[in-house]
């Protein structure tokens, strides 16, 4: 296939609205892997916070069980913790593009020469999701 097939009249290869579409596209994998990285990075340090739930209700169990701990109560306890942890996490990560949208918007912008002013009213709409 020749030259003639991939440009439009004006010589743009992509054209504006593909360029918009790759764009938008970039940053909505940039979004997802920052937001999945607060998550990782928050469920990892919460396997301690979970084990001392773990340890601390099986211990209170024990004194006040004549010796005995229920294994969901521990289990439970230690799902909530880390459950919890999950949720810190989300938070962080959506707090984390909220502050890094701008630049990584100007960055997508000069890169496939698309105005901010589009990518922004984009992610504005997608971070009301």
């Amino acid at each position: 296939m020749s030259d003639a097939y991939r440009k439009d009249p004006d010589g743009d290869p992509l054209g504006e609205p593909a360029r918009e579409t790759e764009a938008i596209t970039q940053f909505g994998r940039w979004r997802d892997r920052v937001r999945m990285l607060g998550v990782l990075v928050f469920a990892i340090a919460g396997i301690a916070p979970a084990a001392i739930a773990w340890y601390v209700v099986q211990d209170y169990q024990f004194a006040h069980n004549h010796g005995r701990a229920l294994l969901v109560v521990n289990v439970g306890s230690a799902a909530i913790v880390w459950g919890l942890m999950f949720f810190i996490g989300a938070f962080v990560g959506r707090r984390l593009v909220r502050a890094r949208a701008p630049e990584k918007l100007a960055s997508l912008a000069k890169l496939y020469e698309v105005p901010i002013a589009k990518l922004q009213d984009t992610a504005t709409m997608v971070d009301k999701l």
